[in-house]
Parts: C-alpha cells; sequence; structure tokens
C-alpha cells in the first residue's frame, strides 16, 4: 500500500496560500491601507502569485529559527526610520519591485506599510547568511520562506498576514473572547484598521496607555499626516487599548 507524505515545511506554505487566495475571487488582492486614520485611502493591488513563486523556491533547507529574531526585526525596522518617499524614492521602489509592486500607479502611490515589514524581515536572515556579501533581491528572496515558516506571512497585503496568522495559530485579537486585552510584546506585529482602511506596524515598547512603533508608510510623530508629501518610516505613539488596533502576530 503507498503511502503519502508531506513535509512540514510544504505543509505550511499549501495552508499560506490556500488561505489567502480563499479571500479573494481571484490571486489578485485589492486591499485600502492608509498610515493614519482619517487620511486618504491608498489602493494596493497584488498578486499572490508573486508569493508562490518564492515560497516555492529549490533550496535544499531553511536557516534555523533566529531565537532573537523580534529583536533583529526592530534593529533592522529602525534603520529605515527618518526615510520617506520624497528622499528615498529609489530605496522605496527597490521593497516595492521586490513584491512586482510599482512606486505608483493611476490612482497615486502604492502602500508598503506591509512590504517594507516583510522586506526587513527576510533582510535579517540574508545578513545572517550573507554578512559581508551584497544582498540583492534574488538573494533577499531566497530568505522568505524562513519568515513565513517560522513567523509571519510576508505580504504587501494587511489583511493576508492576519488570515494566515489565525490560521497558524499566531495571531493574537486585540480584545479575546473573553474581554481580556491583549499583552503584546516588543518585535509583534501590530494590525490597525482605521475605518476600513488597514495599516501595520512593529512593537517597539509597551506603554501603560499606548504602543510605541515602527511603521513603514506614516506620517512622522507630531506631523499632520500627508501622503502626498511622501509616506515614511517612522516612530510612532499608538494609543493602546484603542477602537483602531484590530490584534497583533505573535512573531
Amino acid at each position: 500500500m503507498n503511502s503519502f507524505h508531506i513535509s512540514r515545511r510544504d505543509m505550511l506554505a499549501s495552508v499560506t496560500l490556500a488561505v489567502v487566495t480563499s479571500h479573494a475571487s481571484s490571486e489578485v488582492i485589492t486591499e485600502l491601507q492608509s498610515g493614519d486614520p482619517g487620511q486618504r485611502a491608498e489602493h494596493l493591488v497584488f498578486d499572490t502569485a508573486v508569493m508562490k513563486t518564492m515560497l516555492s523556491g529549490n533550496r535544499a533547507s531553511l536557516e534555523p529559527r533566529f531565537p532573537d529574531f523580534r529583536e533583529r526585526l526592530l534593529k533592522e525596522a529602525s534603520s529605515w526610520v527618518g526615510k520617506n518617499r520624497a528622499n528615498n524614492k529609489e530605496e522605496i521602489s527597490t521593497l516595492l519591485r521586490f513584491f512586482n509592486l510599482p512606486f505608483s500607479n493611476e490612482k497615486g502611490p502604492i502602500p508598503y506599510c506591509a512590504a517594507g515589514i516583510s522586506y526587513v524581515a527576510a533582510m535579517v536572515y540574508a545578513r545572517k547568511a550573507h554578512p559581508t556579501g551584497e544582498i540583492t533581491s534574488a538573494t533577499l528572496s531566497n530568505f522568505v520562506a524562513e519568515v513565513e515558516r517560522y513567523h509571519f506571512y510576508p505580504t504587501p497585503n494587511v489583511r493576508g498576514i492576519q488570515l494566515v496568522g489565525e490560521a497558524k495559530d499566531n495571531w493574537v485579537p486585540a480584545v479575546n473572547s473573553e474581554k481580556k486585552l491583549a499583552k503584546p510584546r516588543p518585535g509583534w506585529l501590530v494590525l490597525f484598521n482605521w475605518d476600513g482602511q488597514n495599516h501595520v506596524g512593529v512593537v517597539e515598547n509597551v506603554l501603560k496607555d499606548r504602543l510605541q512603533t515602527i511603521e513603514f508608510n506614516t506620517s512622522p510623530e507630531g506631523v499632520a499626516g500627508s501622503q502626498r508629501q511622501g509616506g515614511a518610516i517612522a516612530r510612532r505613539n499608538r494609543p493602546y487599548p484603542s477602537k483602531y488596533v484590530r490584534g497583533f502576530m505573535a512573531v
């Protein structure tokens, strides 16, 4: 009698792609994103076939999981703080091209909050494997599987991060079924929803009434958000608890 075997890596990759594509009429996902409440929505149109290609690579094995991934993620994200669309177009274009996305289209700039966090998460593993060499997009794509396998689904689509997290039991709602408030840790992802517009950041510190975060495609603290001035990578102070905080990815 023949037996059928599937590796845990292949199984989880299949779960990831099945969950994401099952919530869209095709493999193309559309999402409204914004870096702050009350701001003009930006439109993401993303083809999940890009992720299929990255997650079905030919590498023989994965890198070991980093026990200090959260600290490394915060360090990598912090290296981008202060950059913005206006003054760092090429660098932001590079992370968008990594997911086969343009810098802008007929509807305006392409949002990059989730794309940015996913990009730097893959960079964590790439820097370990290539500590002195140049890291190209082709090199970086080899390490998307580690992020997906061990931490979260790396994608420009905020909602996709949550959906796959729920399927893999890594999702922590801000308020659980017992009405208890989640206690996030530094390095966890925090997902926001501003009345229909999605956004994601990385928790840097947890204080009594707020979260200190690092966020891509937002506005610097104390500056009125205007995406026309170029979405920035900035540290933010977000009220918590808040109706806008949907939940967390425990990475």
